[in-house]
C-alpha cells in the first residue's frame, strides 16, 4: 500500500516517462516495448523502473540539467517523495526512482 502523498506523485512519473517513451523511443520503429515495474527492495526502499528498448536516450544530454517541462516535473515529484533518479541507457532507456517506502 502506497500513501496518496506517494501514490499520486508515482503516477505523475510514470505518466511522464511512459508519454516521452512513446513520443520519442521508437521514432525510427514500428513497434517497441515499455515496462514500467515497481518493488521492493528491502523493508525500507520501493523502486520504480520505467523502461523502453528504444533508440535511448539522446547522447550528450544530462538529465539532471535538462530545462524540458517533463524532465523539470519528473525531478521535481522525484524531490517530493525523497527519491533519487537514477537513469541507464545500456539497452534502450530506463529510468529508475529509490525512495523510502
Amino acid at each position: 500500500m502506497l500513501g496518496i502523498d506517494v501514490a499520486v506523485p508515482c503516477g505523475l512519473i510514470v505518466n511522464e516517462l511512459v508519454s516521452n517513451a512513446l513520443k520519442h523511443a521508437f521514432a525510427r520503429r514500428e513497434h517497441g516495448t515499455v515496462v514500467v515495474s515497481f518493488k521492493r527492495l528491502n523493508a525500507t526502499t520501493l523502486q520504480l523502473d520505467v523502461h523502453d528498448d528504444g533508440i535511448g536516450f539522446p547522447r550528450g544530454s544530462d538529465y539532471r540539467t535538462m530545462t524540458s517541462m517533463g524532465m523539470s516535473i519528473i525531478r521535481t515529484l522525484t524531490e517530493q517523495i525523497s527519491g533519487t533518479l537514477m537513469l541507464d541507457v545500456t539497452e534502450g532507456t530506463r529510468f529508475s526512482i529509490v525512495y523510502p517506502g
